[in-house]
């Protein structure tokens, strides 16, 4: 009920009538080109290359290459450009993106992605590349002072296996697909071992909205269940056997030999990732130009349906976002463990054999997400890299994004009614494979509302859908009267915000804050009867300022009610601070 009332909150994003523009309007294809043996082609002209929208050959009206050196004199700390509307004219950029995004799962397997991640923000970012660190529900602010984004990665492969296997407990069987995927405060305060240390880079929580697709995923699961213990219930008739527990509790048409408890393993870590990926492009979607999603993942996606990967290929699309996939975990089996039955011999020296041998569940299975990777990757203008060193994937992407081509073209359809456009771009050169975003959304209009505006929404809308008090911002409800107001009846509110719970910037003399405040009521069956979203405006003098400080601030709000309330939810957003309270009352008579 609270995440439906908020939707009706959120500024107007209607789908946009059919409308014909006179303007000229440019739409940037970034473009890199390499050989067969991945080096980049540096030589080609505007008229090399092809353009085809949704079938129609375009005129290219932009075209430009770039190689990016280093710029000296960068300087940490600089915001990143908001993404801007399509306009008359595209640019080259000085800069690259970076969003490294550690999937679910042990990152120990032999291609050592997390070390040769750590070596890449070493030894290959240019001093004005931006990087940032997702992991679990947090994600760390953009930086060019990339020792600090080293030091959040480290700290994560330090910290990661212990918490692994206690999500992995956690989220273990049925209950990983159909219960909630939040993450217990005891392993909570773990994952915040990794990014909320003293002189760390500042980080945000991923709005808690998963992937548009994830109900698909659920129902496939379920429909693959009811199919096992349909089958296997027959078997059990037919067979007079008492155990629901056997081998015959594998649908092997379906799954190819795959475990259904491990089928409901990959499925669970798929959906995990899937809220990571689709927060990750979310998460880059605001920022202005190509950015670069580097996706670290020990077994991959297993995205049962076609239509699943080019959904987030779809969105990244748009978001003028790449991906690139690095398979960390290698090939399914890998090397033999060391024998430890007891007596050695030949039955430890099977058990061995045994495990280095997959099975053929196994190899389908990493096959089939190493098939969905590529698809992700192709579609987006990235690059998947199984069964490789991932010295050699993060020195693969480091040359081919080092030096592109600029294209742009103004489309032949001026209808921009936001329907997704496919693209095509070819080149005139033989063995050459051309790595671009295949299609984007036909808006002119790129985004609904601002930075702070769109941060603002999805921190509050991820509160409001999470059924628990949040104390990142402390605050407390004090007091709650319903009383007769001048337009009828109302719930007076007594709030009290802790002291330094917000944070001012320094301006004039004096000190300036805004805090985003929002209340809900509702009643006994949790219908919406009464709301009040409000900004709080502090303008401080040094006296008062120190004395919030000491003693925080306490204020009353009103909120009007349509009907008898039995609840109240607040959520408070300080922008300033990127940090959340909220607080949950059942109010009595």
């Amino acid at each position: 009920m609270l995440a439906a009332a908020l939707a009706a909150q959120q500024p107007a994003t209607p789908q946009p009538p059919q409308t014909f523009r006179s303007r000229v309007t440019v739409v940037p294809v970034d473009v890199r080109v390499v050989d067969r043996t991945g080096k980049p082609i540096t030589d080609l002209k505007q008229d090399d290359f092809t353009i085809i929208e949704d079938g129609v050959p375009q005129k290219i009206v932009h075209f430009s290459f770039q190689t990016l050196t280093p710029v000296a004199g960068t300087v940490a700390g600089v915001p990143l450009d908001v993404r801007k509307p399509l306009g008359e004219t595209v640019a080259p950029q000085n800069k690259r993106i970076f969003l490294l995004v550690l999937g679910t799962g042990r990152q120990v397997g032999p291609v050592r992605g997390v070390q040769a991640a750590v070596k890449f923000m070493k030894e290959r970012l240019l001093p004005q590349d931006q990087v940032a660190i997702l992991a679990y529900n947090r994600a760390t602010d953009f930086t060019t002072d990339h020792t600090l984004a080293i030091q959040t990665l480290e700290r994560y492969w330090d910290k990661h296996e212990g918490i692994e296997s206690k999500l992995r407990q956690q989220f273990s069987g049925l209950g990983a697909i159909y219960a909630s995927r939040e993450i217990p405060a005891s392993i909570q305060r773990e994952v915040d071992a990794i990014f909320r240390v003293p002189g760390a880079l500042a980080s945000r929580t991923l709005a808690s909205t998963g992937a548009t697709d994830a109900a698909q995923l659920s129902a496939d699961t379920r429909r693959t269940r009811e199919q096992i213990q349909a089958a296997a219930a027959a078997d059990r008739i037919a067979n007079n056997v008492a155990s629901p527990f056997d081998q015959s509790v594998v649908d092997e048409a379906a799954l190819n030999d795959v475990a259904f408890d491990e089928y409901i393993e990959k499925t669970s870590d798929t959906m995990a990732d899937l809220a990571k990926l689709y927060g990750g492009i979310r998460y880059l979607r605001y920022l202005d130009g190509e950015k670069h999603l580097v996706f670290l993942t020990p077994n991959g996606l297993f995205l049962p349906r076609l239509e699943n990967s080019n959904s987030i290929a779809a969105l990244a699309n748009d978001a003028r976002v790449s991906i690139d996939i690095i398979h960390t975990y290698g090939m399914a089996g890998g090397a033999a463990p060391p024998a430890r039955l007891p007596g050695g011999g030949t039955a430890a020296a099977q058990a061995v054999l045994n495990a280095a041998v997959p099975s053929a569940g196994a190899m389908f299975m990493q096959r089939f997400s190493v098939g969905s990777s590529r698809q992700i990757s192709d579609l987006t203008g990235g690059r998947t890299t199984a069964f490789a060193a991932g010295d050699q994937a993060f020195k693969r992407l480091d040359e081919s994004t080092r030096s592109q081509y600029l294209l742009g073209y103004s489309p032949a359809n001026g209808n921009w009614n936001g329907d997704y456009r496919r693209i095509t771009v070819k080149v005139n050169r033989k063995d050459a494979q051309v790595l671009y975003r295949h299609g984007y959304a036909a808006r002119q209009e790129v985004k609904p509302l601002n930075r702070r505006d769109y941060l603002t929404y999805s921190r509050i809308a991820s509160a409001a859908n999470l059924p628990r008090a949040i104390d990142d911002l402390k605050m407390r409800v004090v007091k709650t009267t319903v009383e007769s107001g001048p337009d009828g009846m109302r719930l007076s509110v007594d709030m009290r915000i802790g002291p330094g719970a917000v944070k001012f910037a320094r301006q004039d003399g004096g000190y300036l804050a805004k805090v985003d405040a929002l209340y809900f009521c509702a009643d006994a069956k949790e219908q919406l009867v009464g709301e009040n979203w409000q900004t709080l405006d502090f303008k401080l003098t040094e006296e008062n300022y120190q004395k919030f400080m000491r003693e925080g601030v306490g204020y009353t709000i009103y909120v009007p009610l349509k009907a008898d309330a039995k609840y109240l939810k607040v959520i408070l957003y300080d922008y300033g601070a990127d940090l959340v309270g909220s607080a949950m009352v059942e109010l009595k008579k």
